[in-house]
């Protein structure tokens, strides 16, 4: 029996020929739309853009500079960090984010995704952001902020910021006040304590709401969804052939009976009767009668200024205030206030050169890019100093 065929269409051939041979373009901008997700889906079914295959970075790299968030637009990594060791460098690549999860992913204060994340922050893009359970501290978030404080004009777009479960204490308030356009503040589980959370309110004009109030869903959405799926997939696996005993263990297990655990039932019931002890719940949101965009760049840009007057403008809102009543001893209120905020600033700027110098360093793919070259940081860092 002669089994039936059907013609393909000149355009489908094209597609594969081009799927198939993505490493020998040079760019796919201005290819329709159309065609460039069709070629990309090409490009997956072939499996040029495996990290296995040698040319897989160059040709996602073609796809996101020619199409940007229409590759990735929304990523969640949540509980994920097997993906975040093995495919950082291809994950550098989505640099069109909207929406970020990396929650429960325990990266701590040193890990390289902490300067992709800081990239996304500077780029202006990023609107939701979720780093909850990464044991992140105030240093974590002074490298996370450091593009955007050393930027004069602030361009944060972060609405959205999840910090539960952090070791984050009062003097992340700092740092956190460069995002300007903030809505929805998420602090349970971490150490602010109730000054830093009212400095926090005042400075963004936030108030406490309900448990579930604020609450954001994080799911991953863009052409290259189903690669981060392949991903996550293929971590799993490695992960399932390790934790599998081989068979001679399999054996040796039947053959000697397990000892049972002495009093490990009476451990378990006892810890069972321990009440749990829940911490506060603490989700600050934008208040509605109140939508005023605070300029906070002022406060931030003064710090890499020289002029005197700008200097003034590290005096909080309440010392401007008493300022202009006159008064004798408030201007002396003001004046060692003055003294003690100056201090703070020229300690924070040593701790951000320190981190700048580290984050020139950064093995990332958004360094050059966002950020300019080295030199012209380098001289911000110096006037920073010099001041």
């Amino acid at each position: 029996m002669v089994e039936s065929y059907s013609p393909k269409t000149l355009y489908s051939l094209l597609v594969e020929f081009v799927g198939r041979h993505i490493n020998k373009l040079d760019s796919l901008i201005n290819f329709p739309e159309q065609v460039g997700k069709d070629i990309f889906r090409q490009t997956v079914h072939t499996g040029v853009l495996k990290p296995s295959h040698g040319s897989s970075k160059r040709s996602l790299k073609l796809f996101t500079e020619a199409y940007g968030s229409k590759i990735l637009k929304k990523l969640d990594l949540s509980s994920r960090h097997l993906v975040i060791g093995e495919y950082l460098e291809h994950l550098t690549l989505f640099s069109n984010l909207s929406e970020l999860c990396l929650a429960c992913c325990g990266v701590g204060d040193d890990h390289a995704i902490i300067h992709y994340v800081a990239a996304l922050l500077q780029s202006g893009g990023l609107i939701h952001l979720s780093v909850a359970d990464n044991a992140l501290t105030n240093k974590g978030l002074q490298m996370m902020t450091l593009p955007l404080r050393m930027n004069r004009h602030n361009t944060s777009t972060l609405h959205y910021l999840d910090l539960s479960g952090n070791l984050v204490t009062d003097g992340c308030v700092r740092y956190l006040s460069v995002l300007s356009n903030l809505h929805t503040l998420l602090l349970t589980g971490t150490g602010i304590s109730t000054a830093g959370i009212g400095l926090l309110k005042s400075r963004h004009c936030l108030e406490e709401a309900g448990a579930l109030t604020g609450a954001h869903d994080f799911t991953s959405d863009g052409w290259a969804l189903d690669v981060v799926h392949s991903w996550t997939d293929a971590c799993e696996e490695r992960l399932a052939q390790k934790r599998a005993p081989p068979a001679s263990a399999t054996a040796a297990a039947m053959f000697y009976h397990q000892r049972k655990p002495f009093c490990k039932k009476q451990v378990l019931e006892d810890c069972s009767r321990l009440p749990a002890q829940k911490p506060r719940n603490i989700t600050l949101v934008r208040r509605n009668d109140y939508l005023i965009n605070i300029d906070l760049s002022r406060d931030v840009s003064c710090r890499y200024s020289n002029s005197p007057s700008n200097k003034s403008s590290l005096l909080d809102s309440s010392v401007l205030a008493e300022r202009r009543t006159g008064s004798g001893s408030r201007k002396r209120k003001r004046s060692s206030l003055q003294v003690s905020r100056l201090s703070d600033e020229t300690r924070r700027q040593s701790d951000d050169s320190e981190i700048l110098a580290g984050y020139l360093n950064a093995p990332t793919q958004h360094t050059a890019q966002q950020h300019g070259d080295k030199s012209s940081l380098l001289k911000a860092m110096n006037d920073i100093i010099r001041w």
